[in-house]
């Protein structure tokens, strides 16, 4: 008789077990899967300074984000822009048209190229 309760409460503790492995391990698998995305995608974001700007010109790509969400650029005249980030790196064969090439990098498995695009009065960006 006790061979048979303790039998009965091993069943239960196996069941209870197998369940709670049926149910956690799909959550710690999906977490483990967004941890290393957010690892091979991360992407610093800094506030723009202008000094940074001119003397790492490899690192531009951090104070994009800053630029465009401040609109840094909206409604400034082409003597403003200039005075602030510099010549542009391409005018597109259009005068009112300009382009920054603010730099590049390692997002993931590749690489990616980023852009401030800037038309008369005003700004934005691409990858």
């Amino acid at each position: 008789m006790a061979f048979k309760k303790e039998s009965n409460l091993h069943k239960k503790k196996t069941l209870i077990c197998l369940a709670l492995s049926l149910v956690l391990a799909p959550i710690f698998y999906l977490f483990y899967i967004k941890l290393f995305i957010q690892l091979i995608t991360y992407s610093e974001d800094k506030k723009f300074n202008k000094t940074e700007w001119f003397s790492k010109t490899e690192e531009r790509w951090k104070m994009r984000n800053d630029i465009i969400n401040n609109n840094l650029l909206v409604n400034k005249d082409s003597v403003y822009v200039k005075n602030l980030i510099g010549l542009p790196t391409a005018t597109l064969n259009n005068p009112r048209k300009w382009v920054y090439n603010v730099g590049q990098h390692n997002e993931g498995m590749g690489v990616i190229f980023h852009y401030i695009n800037f038309h008369t009065n005003s700004a934005f960006f691409r990858d």
